[in-house]
C-alpha cells in the first residue's frame, strides 16, 4: 500500500511539474492544452517575474549610498556633552572597525555596517549628530549616549578555551610573558619556533621523529626526549593540541590520533616549563585558513607571502586582497595580513603602531630550503595567534 501511494505521489508531482513548463504545455491527464495548465503557467511566470523585480530592487538599494540614510528626518538632535567628550566619540566613530562597532553595545552588526557605508561614501563624520541621518539611530540612542557620556567599550568575545588559558597563566603567576616556544606536532616530525613579545623570531627548526615499529611508547619516549633537549628552554611552551583529531569522522584514523596524543602527553611531561595546549582551530580561525586538506598549503602560502621582497612594489595593503584571491581556500581581508611583514623597515604609513613580525634572513633562508614547510609554518602562525588571542586580549581585558 505504501509503495502504491509513493508511486501515486510521484505521478501527481510529474503532472504538476508539466503544467509549469510553458503556457502551451499539454496536460498529461487531459492530453490537450487545458485551462489548468494555462493558469499554473501564468501564476508561475508572474511569481518568477515578481521575484526577479524584487531582487533587482534589493540589489539597486544595496548599491545606492543613499539607502542607509533616513528618507525623512523629523527635527534635529543635539548631544548635550562637553566638546572634549564629543571629540572622543567622534574619533571612535571614525576609527573603530566593523568588528569593534558590531561588538559595541547599542550599535550591533546592522548599524555597524551602515556606519562603515557612510564613512566609505560620504567621508568621516564631522559631528556626533551626523549619526542622526542614518537609519536606526533615533532619539533613544542619543539619550543613552548622553547618559553614558560616550560610546560603550568594545565587548571582547572570547571562547571558554582561551579563558581557561588565562586562568592557567594566572595560577602559574605568568603576568608578564617575555617569550614563548611554539611547538607543532606531526606524525613523524615536529617543529618549534622561539618568539619574543615583540614577535621577533629567535629560533626556528624542525626535526624528524620516526615512529617505532612495532609501536611501543617506551621506545618512543627517548626519541621525544632527544627532541626536547634540542628545544630552547623558556617559561612557556605552546603545544598544538591533538584532541581535535578524534571524532566520529576520524574513527578509522584512531591509531594515528592516539600516537599524536601520546606525543603531546610526553611533551607535556618532559618540557621543563609551563605547557599550554593550544587548539589549532584558534590559529585557523584567526588567520581565516580553511579547515581540511587545503589548510596546510594555505598556511605555507601565507608564511611565504610574508617573506616576499616588497621593495619598489605597490603598497602592502593593496597586495593583501589580491593574495587572498589567488590562494585556493583562503578567505578574509587584509586585516589579519597587514600587521605581518618580513622586514621591520618595510612598515607602511598609517600602521606604524602595529607589531611587525621580525625574521632574520638566516631563518627565512632556512624556511625556503626545507622541503617540508607545513610544520614550520604551523608553529610560526600558532605563536602569532597565541600572542594576538591570548596575550594581547588579556591585556585589553584588564584595562
Amino acid at each position: 500500500m505504501n509503495l502504491l501511494r509513493s508511486v501515486e505521489n510521484v505521478v501527481n508531482m510529474n503532472r504538476l511539474a508539466s503544467c509549469f513548463v510553458t503556457y502551451s504545455a499539454v496536460c498529461r491527464r487531459c492530453k490537450v492544452s487545458c485551462p489548468i495548465s494555462r493558469a499554473f503557467s501564468i501564476s508561475f511566470r508572474s511569481s518568477a517575474s515578481t521575484t526577479s523585480v524584487t531582487n533587482a530592487a534589493e540589489k539597486k538599494e544595496k548599491n545606492d549610498p543613499q539607502s542607509i540614510l533616513k528618507t525623512k528626518t523629523i527635527g534635529t538632535i543635539e548631544v548635550d556633552l562637553p566638546e572634549a567628550r564629543k571629540q572622543v566619540i567622534l574619533k571612535e566613530l571614525n576609527s573603530r572597525s566593523l568588528e569593534e562597532l558590531s561588538n559595541t553595545k547599542g550599535i550591533g552588526k546592522v548599524k555597524a555596517v551602515s556606519i562603515l557605508d557612510y564613512r566609505d561614501n560620504f567621508g568621516p563624520f564631522q559631528s556626533v549628530e551626523d549619526l542622526f541621518q542614518i537609519k536606526g539611530f533615533g532619539s533613544a540612542f542619543f539619550k543613552n549616549l548622553q547618559e553614558a557620556g560616550g560610546l560603550a567599550a568594545v565587548k571582547r568575545k572570547t571562547s571558554k578555551g582561551l579563558e581557561t588559558i588565562w586562568e592557567q597563566l594566572a595560577q602559574n603567576k605568568k603576568d608578564v610573558i617575555s617569550e614563548i616556544v611554539s611547538i607543532d606536532i606531526g606524525f613523524q616530525n615536529a617543529a618549534w619556533v622561539r618568539m619574543d613579545k615583540d614577535k621577533k623570531v629567535l629560533g626556528w627548526s624542525r626535526a624528524e621523529i620516526i615512529k617505532p615499529k612495532p609501536y611501543n611508547p617506551a621506545v618512543f619516549r627517548p626519541l621525544v626526549q632527544q627532541f626536547v633537549n634540542r628545544v630552547p628552554k623558556t617559561d612557556i611552551y605552546v603545544v598544538e593540541m591533538q584532541s581535535h583529531r578524534i571524532g566520529k569522522q576520524t574513527a578509522a584514523l584512531l591509531p594515528f590520533a592516539v600516537h599524536l596524543r601520546v606525543f603531546e602527553a610526553m611533551l607535556t611531561c618532559l618540557l621543563p616549563g609551563l605547557v599550554i595546549p593550544f587548539d589549532p582551530l584558534y590559529t585557523s580561525k584567526h588567520f581565516c585558513l580553511p579547515v581540511g586538506r587545503t589548510k596546510k598549503r594555505a598556511a605555507v602560502n601565507l608564511v611565504e607571502s610574508l617573506f616576499q621582497d616588497r621593495k619598489n612594489e605597490e603598497p602592502f595593503e593593496s597586495q593583501c586582497e589580491q593574495f587572498l584571491k589567488e590562494q585556493q581556500g583562503m578567505e578574509g581581508s587584509e586585516d589579519f595580513v597587514e600587521s605581518f611583514i618580513d622586514d621591520q623597515m618595510s612598515g607602511f604609513p598609517g600602521n606604524s603602531n602595529k607589531p611587525l613580525l621580525q625574521v632574520s634572513p638566516q631563518f627565512v633562508n632556512y624556511f625556503k630550503s626545507c622541503d617540508k614547510k607545513d610544520d614550520l609554518s604551523d608553529c610560526l602562525l600558532q605563536a602569532l595567534a597565541f600572542y594576538d588571542l591570548v596575550v594581547e586580549n588579556r591585556k585589553q581585558s584588564r584595562m
